[in-house]
C-alpha cells in the first residue's frame, strides 16, 4: 500500500494580504517558512518518514518541501510535478479575496479559471500516478 500526504506550502506575503496567487509564482514569507518548519517537526517527532518528496513546480510550494527535505534529512532529489500545480485562476488572479470574488471563483465565473472539476481530475490522476510509481512507499 502507498501512502500520499498532501502538505500545503506556507505563507506568503500575498497570502497575508489575502491576495488570490493562483499560478503567480511568490516565496514565502519568513513566517510561511516557520510555519512548514514547524509542521514537519511534529511530523518526524510522531515517527513519519518519507520515501520520496513530490513538489509544485512553483517557488512556495518548492521551498516548502526544501524545509521538509532539510528537517527529515531526505537525501533524494524532490521531484517537481506539474500535475500538482496550483489552480490557474484566470482573471482573478492577483485580486483580493471579498465576499464577491470568493462566490464567483466557487461558481467557476472568472475568465481563463481553471474550472473545478478540472482540477479534481488533473490533481486525482497525479496522485493514482504518484502511487502507482510507488508501490509500497
Amino acid at each position: 500500500m502507498t501512502e500520499l500526504y498532501f502538505v500545503r506550502h506556507g505563507k506568503t506575503r500575498q497570502n497575508m494580504l489575502h491576495m488570490i496567487q493562483g499560478r503567480t509564482d511568490f516565496p514565502l514569507s519568513e513566517r510561511g517558512k516557520a510555519e512548514v518548519r514547524d509542521f514537519a517537526e511534529r511530523y518526524r517527532q510522531n515517527g513519519l518518514v518519507f520515501d520520496v518528496i513530490y513538489s509544485s513546480p512553483l517557488l512556495r510550494a518548492r521551498e516548502s518541501a526544501e524545509i521538509f527535505r532539510e528537517i527529515f534529512g531526505y537525501r533524494g532529489e524532490i521531484i517537481i510535478d506539474p500535475g500538482f500545480t496550483e489552480r490557474d485562476f484566470g482573471k482573478a488572479e492577483g485580486k483580493t479575496i471579498s465576499e464577491e470574488v470568493y462566490r464567483k471563483i466557487v461558481a467557476d465565473d472568472f475568465p481563463g479559471i481553471e474550472k473545478s472539476a478540472d482540477i479534481e481530475k488533473r490533481v486525482a490522476a497525479e496522485a493514482v500516478n504518484v502511487a502507482e510509481e510507488n508501490e509500497g512507499k
